[in-house]
């Protein structure tokens, strides 16, 4: 619907930037998208997309760093690892 597409391309805009690198993901869960950025600084972006109507947990590894997100039903969830 019109105002689900205007929330996802809002919640896009406002936290990736024009700079920041799209970078590969691997794995997959059924009903829920995944899309990966470098920034400049070296930080890590994750947009998640739940477009289940239950709630699911994933796991996210990078650089031998794990973290486990529950993601709320019909969601978008942004996350962003800073440098160590």
């Amino acid at each position: 619907s019109p105002p689900a597409q205007y929330y996802a391309l809002g919640n896009f805009s406002k936290f990736v930037r024009p700079e920041d690198v799209r970078v590969r993901t691997t794995g997959s869960v059924e009903g829920v998208r995944c899309l990966s950025f470098v920034t400049p600084e070296g930080g890590l972006l994750v947009e998640l997309l739940n477009s289940r109507r239950s709630d699911v947990s994933v796991g996210l590894e990078s650089g031998g760093r794990v973290v486990n997100v529950s993601l709320p039903a019909l969601s978008i969830t942004t996350l962003l690892w800073n440098p160590a």
